[in-house]
């Protein structure tokens, strides 16, 4: 339910602001080494969730599915 939200979400920013079309952006926002290293818990929770909506982001750009994609390290591991 939240990845289908985020991709919603995703397709619409997109139609605003433009979309990613080189993967080396999307890696550029993630900032959780910086939350990580400042120690603050808000901030680490709020790049998680960055972190996750950045991935699903990927996925899609890739024509990957995350939820398959997912599912398959979930049952390798």
């Amino acid at each position: 339910m939240i990845r289908k939200c985020s991709l919603v979400l995703q397709k619409e920013a997109a139609k605003v602001r433009g979309d990613w079309h080189e993967s080396h952006k999307v890696f550029a926002k993630i900032e959780l080494n910086d939350a990580i290293k400042n120690d603050k818990t808000s901030d680490i929770e709020e790049e998680l969730g960055n972190l996750y909506f950045t991935l699903f982001n990927l996925a899609r750009h890739l024509n990957i599915d995350s939820q398959k994609a997912l599912k398959k390290t979930n049952t390798k591991f």
